[in-house]
C-alpha cells in the first residue's frame, strides 16, 4: 500500500522510511535501465581507467554530485519548501524552482541538451528529497548512478 504522510518542515515527509519504499527501489533501478538503454545509442569506450586514475573518476562521480545534493536539495530546496507550500501533483514549488536552478548550474560545463537532460532526475530526486525530508537516499543514488555511468568512458 502507499505510505501514509505527516507534515513536517513545509513538506510531506512519508512514515515509511526510504529504505522500505518501493518507489525509491523503482528509481535507483531506473538509472542503470537508462544507461542499459544508453550503450545502444552511443557505445561507451570500455576501459580501466578509474582504476588507474582513481580521483579522476572518483571525484566527479561520487564526492561532486554529493555536494551538488547538499547545495541545492538540502539548502535551497530546503529553504524553498520552508517559504512555500504550493504544489503540482506530486511535485512541491520548491523542487521545480531548485530542479530549474540545478539544470542551468550544468550550462557552465556541459551542453544545453546535457544541461536540460538532468532536469527530469533533478525532479525524481526533489520529490524524494521533499518525501523523506533528507537528501542522503538521493546521495547515495545519485553517487551510484554517476559511478555506473562514468566508470565505462560517457562523459558527464
Amino acid at each position: 500500500g502507499l505510505p501514509r504522510f505527516r507534515r513536517g518542515q513545509g513538506a510531506a515527509c512519508a512514515i515509511t522510511p526510504w529504505w522500505r519504499d518501493t518507489r525509491f527501489y523503482a528509481a535507483l533501478v531506473a538509472g542503470p535501465l537508462f544507461w542499459a538503454a544508453w550503450i545502444f545509442v552511443e557505445p561507451p569506450m570500455w576501459s580501466l581507467w578509474p582504476l588507474r586514475r582513481p580521483l579522476e573518476f572518483l571525484l566527479p562521480a561520487a564526492v561532486y554530485p554529493v555536494l551538488e545534493e547538499a547545495a541545492f536539495r538540502g539548502l535551497i530546496q530546503g529553504a524553498l519548501l520552508q517559504r512555500t507550500r504550493y504544489r503540482i501533483g506530486p511535485l512541491s514549488a520548491a523542487n521545480l524552482i531548485t530542479s530549474a536552478l540545478f539544470a542551468t548550474s550544468h550550462l557552465g560545463r556541459h551542453s544545453l541538451g546535457w544541461a536540460l537532460a538532468v532536469f527530469l532526475p533533478s525532479l525524481v530526486f526533489g520529490y524524494f528529497r521533499d518525501r523523506y525530508g533528507s537528501i542522503v537516499p538521493t546521495s547515495c543514488s545519485i553517487a551510484r548512478g554517476n559511478t555506473s555511468s562514468s566508470a565505462p568512458g560517457w562523459t558527464t
